[in-house]
């Protein structure tokens, strides 16, 4: 396969006001665009909450046989999102997450016989990609048609990300042409920050064969600690935040200068809410 093309050449379908987001990013200076990929391309919350769901209930009559098995699942889930909200929304193997917050549910530690079942049922989550959000195909093939390089990222492990990059690919339409998609799985065990996303920016440039100042890229995603926050401390100047988690009260941006972050309530929107702050 061929690493670097004319991808405006590609002529992709589904695509959305590409001439006019090739001013915007020649404008802005854009050369590269950095995509986060779960909770962002990737609808991974839902499908998670679905593997949770149903050991919750399949747990519930055997934690408390008098208590309603919905309720139980629900507290369960409660625990999960408090753990993972506490630990700065930091990626963790679905298993370990589930025992661990388990075990604070209960109040003792997880049997042996418990900690198998439950990780016999999650034992084939990493073996397939979520959905796909319904505008990420217009979005990614939009953005291709640009000419413009793109890179994605996303905070799992090497494996999982291949199997989302691929199902990327095939909605998308790009797996009949002779290119790639360069990414980079960033492991769990190691911080989403902004070495890791200067990591992404060097997968691109060894991809594309081109050189790339962090000023120049555009940096999207949904997590304000792992997206935006880390890209400004990388030196990334632009971006597009889609808020699916509330950004921290107490950081500020006025530090890095002249910086553009523009805020979108969903992918449906980002595009449109991109180019309404590039006057063209």
């Amino acid at each position: 396969m061929n690493n670097y093309t004319n991808l405006d050449s590609l002529n992709l379908s589904n695509t959305y006001k590409v001439e006019q987001l090739k001013k915007c990013f020649e404008k802005d200076g854009i050369s590269l665009i950095a995509i986060d990929i779960d909770n962002t391309l990737v609808d991974t919350s839902p499908f998670y909450n679905r593997y949770v769901r149903r050991i919750n209930l399949e747990l519930a009559h055997e934690i408390d046989s008098n208590k309603d098995p919905e309720e139980i699942a629900d507290e369960i889930s409660e625990v999960i999102w408090r753990t993972y909200r506490e630990g700065g929304y930091k990626p963790q193997l679905i298993s370990e997450l589930y025992l661990y917050s388990l075990g604070l549910y209960i109040q003792k530690e997880v049997s042996s016989s418990l900690k198998e079942r439950i990780e016999k049922h999650f034992a084939d989550f990493y073996t397939t990609s979520p959905p796909l959000f319904e505008k990420t195909p217009m979005l990614v093939n939009s953005f291709l048609s640009t000419g413009t390089a793109i890179v994605f990222h996303s905070h799992a492990q090497d494996g999982w990300t291949e199997i989302k990059i691929n199902k990327i690919m095939k909605e998308c339409g790009l797996d009949k042409y002779d290119i790639q998609l360069p990414y980079l799985g960033t492991p769990i065990d190691k911080d989403k920050d902004a070495d890791s996303w200067l990591k992404a920016y060097k997968v691109a440039e060894k991809h594309y064969g081109i050189k790339v100042k962090p000023e120049n890229v555009l940096n999207i995603g949904d997590n304000w600690i792992t997206d935006i926050y880390p890209g400004l401390e990388a030196g990334c100047r632009n971006f597009i935040w889609i808020r699916n988690h509330t950004k921290p009260s107490d950081d500020t941006v006025d530090k890095y200068g002249d910086i553009k972050i523009v805020e979108t309530e969903a992918l449906d929107t980002a595009i449109d809410d991109y180019l309404s702050h590039c006057p063209i």
